[in-house]
């Protein structure tokens, strides 16, 4: 695009006449007497002048060698261009329209072109990726977008340009990532605990959700202490989520209201959890030692395998033993059924012991008939026994100096939360 230039041209273009009755262009009619139609400079001066506005607008300098001027200004303007990005990369005003990102490789930062050239510019980008990477639209220079320096790319955000200094959101999927998400569990796979998807996929870590693998995050025990409790956090290693185990407790962060590892908010807590000798992980009908963030309800059961005889008065563990992790303010309910027989009509008892302490009322079977398990006794506690590890079982003995036996099928059961 290019304005006339030739030698008989003038510096400004001669003021037009007084508007007349529109009309169209006639080649004229010589039989008819008909004249061709007059082109006048006025005319020319608002073709060039129109199509050098629309050059203009576009942010397009005019070239008087490319003749497609009108065309790149048309489509910075109302987005025709498409644009594919799979690595690091700065858009230019060329680039309006639609953007197609791919992070299949790793983390992407796009940068965007200048809000000035255009006003009401746009850009349309679309994430064509199903990987746990991170794209980052950041603004140019000092540009601002949103009001900050960059924002998160997920599945897809419009822009437009302000002509001035500011990109501003105009539309976008309306996906985990606009706030924190914790949409995970853990479990106990093979010999490793697993951090997987539950109600969703994404988990909130370093300042951005990020999308948890199918697989899953695993983490083994080895090299930790049986017996100590360790709180397990997700981090980001730039690239893929990790989960690392750690003594240290957790804390709110004041930011987001995400809890994480005390001073360190890049670290976000996904449980706990106490390796057994091994060291191994254990989650077992009997062991609840593998606990998630945020808590989930859990259960767990303790039978007796095999008779116990005691003749003795003082409380002996009737072996139920259930082991568990809680969390601060998640309440517990234990609850025993012990069957009793006796050498002769006689009493036996039994009573709940919470982390080595009886807890709850002593509770008497009456035993009718010597040697027939017609006694039943047993008990139901609940309350809030704190966070971290606890055990639980039942203590039984019998009254009189006699025989009691305590019969297959004695059991305890828990409930947490």
């Amino acid at each position: 695009m290019h304005l006339i230039d030739d030698s008989s041209a003038v510096a400004a273009p001669p003021a037009p006449g007084s508007a007349g009755t529109e009309g169209y262009f006639t080649d004229g009619n010589p039989i008819s007497g008909l004249e061709g139609t007059l082109v006048p400079a006025w005319w020319l001066n608002m073709l060039q002048l129109e199509l050098a506005a629309v050059v203009a607008a576009g942010g397009v300098a005019r070239d008087k060698a490319d003749n497609n001027q009108v065309l790149q200004a048309l489509r910075r303007m109302f987005g025709g261009a498409a644009t594919v990005v799979s690595a690091d990369t700065t858009l230019t005003v060329v680039s309006t329209g639609l953007v197609v990102v791919d992070a299949t490789a790793g983390d992407i930062t796009v940068t965007l072109p200048a809000a000035a050239p255009i006003p009401a510019a746009r850009l349309a980008f679309a994430r064509v990726d199903g990987s746990a990477h991170t794209v980052t639209l950041a603004r140019a220079a000092a540009d601002t977008v949103d009001s900050g320096v960059t924002v998160p790319l997920t599945a897809w955000r419009q822009l437009q340009a302000d002509g001035a200094s500011r990109w501003l959101t105009t539309a976008a999927a309306p996906t985990a990532q606009e706030v924190p998400m914790l949409q995970c569990a853990l479990s106990v796979v093979g010999a490793e605990v697993v951090l997987g998807r539950h109600l969703g996929r994404y988990l909130w870590v370093a300042g951005s959700n990020r999308q948890i693998p199918a697989a899953g995050v695993s983490l083994s025990p080895a090299g930790l202490s049986a017996g100590t409790t360790y709180y397990l956090y997700a981090a980001w290693s730039g690239s893929t989520l990790t989960l690392e185990s750690s003594v240290t407790g957790p804390a709110v962060d004041t930011e987001t209201g995400v809890v994480v590892k005390t001073g360190d908010a890049t670290r976000t807590l996904v449980g706990q959890a106490r390796p057994v000798a091994g060291p191994a992980w254990a989650d077992s009908a009997s062991q609840r030692l593998v606990r998630s963030w945020p808590p989930r309800p859990n259960a767990a059961q303790a039978a007796r395998g095999s008779q116990l005889t005691t003749s003795s008065g003082t409380p002996t563990s009737l072996g139920l033993a259930l082991e568990w992790l809680s969390w601060g303010g998640e309440r517990v309910v234990l609850a025993s059924t012990v069957q009793a027989q006796s050498s002769s009509a006689q009493s036996a008892f039994s009573m709940l012991v919470l982390d080595a302490s009886q807890v709850g009322p002593q509770v008497a079977a009456g035993v009718g008939v010597a040697g027939t398990i017609n006694g039943t006794c047993g008990s139901t506690w609940s309350g809030y026994p704190g966070a971290g590890y606890h055990s639980a079982d039942v203590e039984v003995w019998v009254g009189g100096g006699i025989s009691g036996i305590f019969a297959i099928g004695s059991r305890l059961d828990l409930i947490i939360g």
